[in-house]
């Protein structure tokens, strides 16, 4: 029977070089054993007018090792944030009602030490299927005090 537990947050930053572009903040909990993300939030903000303010207030998602040469190992996660629940607008002939849409789908592509890699995401602007593309973002991590103690947790794993 195993024991393992490993539970970590990590903050990152996603960024492009463009001048005016959307800037992109995730804080994740993420399980190492299940390989997922438990949970986590998003904002995307960007200085132009009007200027963008959007938010997933609950992600989750998977990782995965992705190695294509024996020395070469990324770690690859799949995430998707919603937004908070509203009430439909009521449309005659219709029942109001709850909606949870998706609101961005990420990709990030992190190099094995947890601290950098590349993104790719799209966000939802408003109701609808108005979705925006982020492609080759920066990543950076913006808490690595705790992916050095996620090191120590993946070291007893192994032990």
């Amino acid at each position: 029977m195993s024991n393992n537990i490993g539970l970590f947050i990590a903050s990152y930053e996603i960024t492009t070089d463009l001048v005016g572009a959307p800037a992109l903040r995730v804080d994740l909990s993420i399980d190492v054993v299940k390989k997922e993300v438990v949970s986590g939030v998003a904002h995307i903000s960007q200085a132009t007018n009007p200027p963008l303010d959007l938010s997933a207030y609950r992600l989750s998602g998977n990782y995965y090792y992705m190695c294509v040469m024996p020395d070469t190992c990324h770690i690859a996660m799949d995430v998707t944030g919603w937004e908070m629940p509203e009430i439909s607008p009521k449309i005659p002939g219709e029942h109001v009602g709850i909606v949870i849409a998706d609101t961005l789908k990420l990709k990030l592509v992190l190099n094995d030490d947890w601290q950098s890699g590349k993104a790719g995401y799209q966000y939802r602007e408003g109701f609808g299927d108005n979705w925006k593309k982020v492609e080759n973002a920066n990543v950076k991590l913006l808490s690595p005090q705790c992916i050095s103690q996620h090191k120590k947790v993946e070291e007893l794993e192994t032990a």
